[in-house]
C-alpha cells in the first residue's frame, strides 16, 4: 500500500499521527510505503511504515530503479529461457544423432555377422578344395607311375614281338618260303600289331586321364586363389569395421 500526500498540508501531522490510523497501520498485513509531504515532515506513521520516503520524489525514484531491476530481471528470464530452449533443441538432435549412430551401429554390426558367416563358408569350400586337390595330386602321381610301368612293359613286349619276328624270318629263310608258313607268320604278325595298337590306345587312354586330372587339379587352384582372396578381403572388412 502506497501513502503519498504533497507537502504543504498541516493536515499531515493530524491525519498521519491520529491513533486510529496508526492502529489500522500496526494491523495491516500487506506491506506499507509513505511519502507524506516536505523532507522536514516526519510523523509517527513513517515509524510505523515498512519503508518511508521524505518526499513523493524520492518514492517516484525508488519504483523507477525497482521497475528497471525488475525488467533487467524480466530479461535476464527470458534470456535463461531462451537458452534453456536452445538447450532443449541441442539434446533433441543429439538424441537423434545417437539414434542414427545406434541403427549405424546394428547394421554395420549385422554386415560384420554376415561377413563371419562368409567367410567360415568360404574356409569350408577352401579346405575341401584342397583336399580334392590333393586326391587328385595323389591319383595323378599314381598314374604317372602307372604309365612308366605301362610303358615299360610295353616297350619290352614289342622288343619281344620283334625278337619273335625276327626268329619267324630266319624259320621262313630256313623253310624255303613254304607258303602255309608265311600265311601263319602273316597272321601272328597281324595279331601282334593287333595287340601292339591295344597297348598304345591303353597307354593313350591313361595319358588322357591324366592330362584331365592334371587340368583339375589347375582349375582348383584357380578356384582356391579367389577365395583365399576373398577371405583376405573380408577380414580386412571386418577389421576396418
Amino acid at each position: 500500500m502506497l501513502f503519498i500526500v504533497r507537502g504543504g498540508s498541516e493536515a499531515i501531522a493530524s491525519t498521519f499521527e491520529h491513533p486510529s490510523v496508526l492502529d489500522a497501520l500496526a494491523e495491516c498485513t500487506l506491506p506499507v510505503v509513505s511519502a507524506l509531504g516536505h523532507e522536514s515532515s516526519h510523523t509517527e506513521f513513517d515509524h510505523y511504515a515498512d519503508k518511508s520516503f521524505t518526499t513523493p520524489t524520492d518514492l517516484g525514484a525508488w519504483i523507477g530503479e525497482r521497475l528497471r531491476s525488475q525488467k533487467a530481471l524480466y530479461a535476464g528470464y527470458v534470456a535463461k529461457q531462451r537458452k534453456m530452449q536452445s538447450l532443449e533443441r541441442e539434446k533433441i538432435q543429439a538424441l537423434a544423432d545417437l539414434n542414427e549412430i545406434k541403427g549405424k551401429f546394428c547394421s554395420e554390426e549385422k554386415q560384420k555377422k554376415e561377413l563371419d558367416a562368409k567367410k567360415n563358408e568360404l574356409e569350408k569350400k577352401a579346405a575341401f578344395l584342397a583336399i580334392e586337390k590333393s586326391t587328385a595330386e595323389r591319383e595323378l602321381k599314381k598314374l604317372r607311375m602307372d604309365k612308366i610301368l605301362q610303358a615299360a612293359e610295353l616297350q619290352e613286349q614289342i622288343k619281344k614281338l620283334k625278337e619273335e619276328n625276327n626268329d619267324l624270318v630266319i624259320q621262313i629263310k630256313k623253310s624255303g618260303y613254304d607258303n602255309n608258313l608265311i600265311e601263319q607268320l602273316t597272321t601272328d604278325k597281324q595279331r601282334l600289331l593287333e595287340q601292339i595298337e591295344t597297348q598304345k590306345q591303353e597307354l593313350a587312354s591313361i595319358t588322357t586321364t591324366m592330362e584331365q586330372l592334371s587340368n583339375n587339379a589347375h582349375r582348383w587352384t584357380k578356384s582356391i586363389v579367389p577365395l583365399i582372396v576373398g577371405l583376405i578381403v573380408g577380414s580386412l572388412i571386418a577389421l576396418a569395421v
